[in-house]
């Protein structure tokens, strides 16, 4: 929990960020939303207590709000498909689906849809963040690649690049931040050589993009759309080792390895 100036014009940003990150920030506006009184004189201790009060009713009420959705849906709804040869895979840009097809790709599936945030352009961060709670092919993963990620292996991939031209070779892991309650909020993370992607094909801050998976034989691929802005509407996507981008075509290999603390992109629950 986090508290943040709302002085400051990023205020609802942040919070957009965080609330990716699964972290929970509680702002001058929900202060006053709480009825507390911002301008009265208090000890440290007692601000402290006000945002304590206040994070914990907006945690009851994003709870409330998640199960009244879960509640909505419809039996089976979960289970259509996301896209192979469903509607969603219109979507795809005919350059990018060309692409994977003459690297023989099958199982094309939408993982997820989101915006460059600050934390997925951070030199240090390196990593592009996916909660899983946003994942929308609930079904990209085999189960032994779902259980080696819950054991905390990586998994080599590679990423077809918005400019159709390279292949990257990512790391794909599984993060997860434990909250109260013992609930946990967990993050698929590419990491390795993620800077050098997003300056190679020209990724900036609130870009929106588009996270595909498929299979080249049984090996797993992702592509990289950039769906609006500059830089084209392409993909990236395979899986690999850490040695860098390669030419694209090049066939990728799953398996397990060992991640870099640096260039990644993730993936949250």
């Amino acid at each position: 929990m986090k508290n943040i100036d709302a002085s400051t014009s990023s205020v609802e940003e942040h919070k957009k960020e965080s609330e990716e990150e699964g972290v929970l920030l509680v702002t001058e506006k929900d202060l006053k939303g709480g009825n507390i009184d911002t301008n009265a004189k208090v000890t440290a201790f007692d601000a402290l207590v006000a945002v304590c009060h206040v994070a914990y009713k907006n945690l009851k009420k994003e709870k409330r709000d998640e199960k009244q959705k879960k509640d909505a849906i419809l039996p089976g709804e979960e289970e259509k498909p996301s896209c192979g040869l469903g509607p969603l895979l219109a979507d795809l840009p005919l350059k990018v689906r060309e692409r994977i097809a003459s690297m023989e790709g099958k199982d094309v599936e939408l993982v997820v849809e989101k915006q460059l945030y600050r934390t997925d352009m951070n030199d240090t961060n390196s990593r592009l963040s996916i909660p899983v709670r946003q994942v929308i092919a609930k079904k990209f993963l085999k189960d032994e690649e779902k259980r080696a990620l819950a054991d905390g292996d990586c998994l080599k991939v590679k990423i077809l690049e918005p400019s159709l031209e390279m292949v990257s070779d990512m790391n794909l892991k599984q993060w997860n931040m434990f909250k109260e309650k013992g609930n946990v909020s967990s993050s698929y993370v590419f990491i390795t050589h993620w800077n050098s992607l997003r300056r190679r094909n020209h990724l900036r801050l609130f870009d929106r993009i588009q996270v595909w998976s498929f299979r080249v034989e049984n090996d797993l691929y992702f592509a990289l759309v950039k769906v609006d802005g500059e830089g084209g509407e392409q993909g990236n996507c395979s899986s690999g080792s850490n040695a860098g981008a390669s030419q694209a075509g090049v066939a990728g290999h799953g398996g397990n390895g060992s991640a870099s603390n640096n260039s990644r992109l993730s993936i949250p629950s």
